[in-house]
């Protein structure tokens, strides 16, 4: 997990999160429910989507994949992207990538979103960083609404590290809120 920066001979910064971040997720959904992750950009700048990684689920977005602005959001689903639209009613502005191939484990697991970068060495392909890393449980004190009864995770503080359990809670809505998040980011 990167840092907000050096500290020898001292204790560990705190970790850094983004330009993009996990911002939902529906892990063990009720019966009928699909699972979801919502992915939101908290920088001031666009983000390339093309080539980044979603591990866990298996889900890497083709070349032709368009940057995220600022405050932009975006849901990956494990069914059709347009069967998942008309259940949650989500507008035509916000896109849904999917199916994912992979499933998220309900009781719990390592999602990272990993974003192309150069490695700066000539004929050699681009490495991946991770921008953002959740280690999610169905153990306390992660919140239990969101272990099969209908709710899911939310993130409460946007530039905390995913996998703090403090950073999160269970959504308020049944069935969660894909799609209808979307602070406005401070600039960078």
């Amino acid at each position: 997990v990167p840092l907000a920066g050096p500290t020898a001979n001292a204790p560990n910064a705190t970790p850094v999160a983004g330009p993009l971040v996990i911002t939902e997720l529906m892990y063990h959904p009720a019966a009928f429910t699909p699972e979801f992750i919502e992915i939101t950009n908290i920088s001031g700048q666009p983000v390339p989507l093309a080539g980044a990684e979603v591990s866990g689920v298996g889900f890497v977005f083709e070349g032709n994949a368009p940057n995220l602005p600022p405050g932009g959001f975006i849901v990956l689903t494990e069914i059709d992207p347009d069967t998942f639209r008309s259940i949650y009613n989500i507008p035509v502005t916000v896109e849904i990538y999917g199916p994912y191939p992979g499933k998220l484990d309900n009781g719990g697991e390592r999602l990272r979103i990993r974003l192309p970068e150069s490695s700066g060495i000539p004929d050699t392909p681009d490495l991946l960083v991770a921008a953002d890393t959740v280690i999610y449980s169905d153990e306390l004190p992660w919140p239990a609404d969101a272990d099969g009864l209908g709710k899911s995770l939310e993130r409460t503080h946007r530039r905390s590290y995913g996998g703090e359990p403090l950073n999160w809670q269970a959504s308020a809505d049944t069935g969660g809120t894909p799609g209808f998040s979307g602070d406005t980011p401070p600039s960078d």
